[in-house]
């Protein structure tokens, strides 16, 4: 096992049980901390402006104010994807952005951590109403969390069930590797290791109508090869008053 490869607690341990002396520990602490400046130089010109640590874990600001918790063990998730390539689905923000505006009402299926639902409500206002679905438990308490961590709660509906053509129970399937952002009812990933959950579905109609909705103005769904399962259960919602929708 490499210094690498022995957490930092591990190494201040050995240091205050007399395993490693003074000039060794700050030796190897040192080759640690010096680390932490390539993350300021990745960041530079990218969506994400910066990165804090605290002892509750890691939080992504973005370069336009949002503020999002970050998992680096999730490879796929958006905050990971632009510490590593700069920017998370540029074209597909710059398209949802321009059709948000004051007052919107947007629904979010395959809301994941709520990195649109968050974004999208910043720009809605509190005038607006995000409706968010995301059925797989251990995401959606990262999605609540984002939603405090923005303050935005009063316009961001979460709702723990998936969209699909009916109501009622389903399998899905959470690969290993790739993680929550691949989750879907389908095995897309039979080269992972994937564990399945039971997940309650319901239908964007059925949803709609209970929550009282009259206008839905956007749509955006991403849900791993479910769309038109999400589409064929909301045909009500989307003929009036015809709402833009993104796939």
């Amino acid at each position: 096992m490499t210094m690498k490869e022995i957490s930092l607690l591990t190494l201040r341990c050995k240091y205050e049980l007399d395993r490693l002396d003074r000039q060794g520990f700050w030796s190897k602490m040192r080759e640690r901390n010096v680390e932490l400046r390539e993350y300021g130089k990745i960041l530079l010109g990218g969506f994400g402006e910066s990165i804090e640590i605290t002892p509750n874990g890691l939080s992504l600001k973005t370069s336009t104010g949002e503020v999002f918790s970050w998992n680096p063990e999730n490879n796929r998730e958006p905050c990971s994807i632009v510490v590593n390539h700069g920017d998370y689905e540029p074209e597909v923000r710059k398209v949802l952005c321009a059709c948000t505006h004051q007052g919107s009402c947007v629904v979010d299926v395959g809301a994941n951590i709520g990195w649109y639902s968050v974004i999208l409500s910043v720009i809605s206002g509190k005038s607006g109403r995000v409706i968010a679905f995301e059925p797989v438990p251990e995401t959606r308490k990262v999605l609540e969390h984002n939603v405090y961590l923005n303050n935005v709660q009063s316009s961001v509906d979460v709702v723990a069930c998936g969209l699909s053509s009916f109501a009622g129970k389903a399998k899905l399937f959470l690969p290993e590797f790739s993680g929550h952002p691949a989750a879907s009812l389908r095995d897309l990933h039979p080269n992972e290791s994937s564990v399945k959950i039971s997940i309650e579905l319901s239908t964007l109609d059925e949803e709609i109508k209970r929550k009282q909705i009259d206008r839905v103005d956007l749509i955006k769904c991403d849900v791993e090869g479910a769309e038109l399962l999400v589409l064929t259960g909301g045909k009500m919602t989307i003929k009036k008053p015809q709402p833009i929708v993104l796939l």
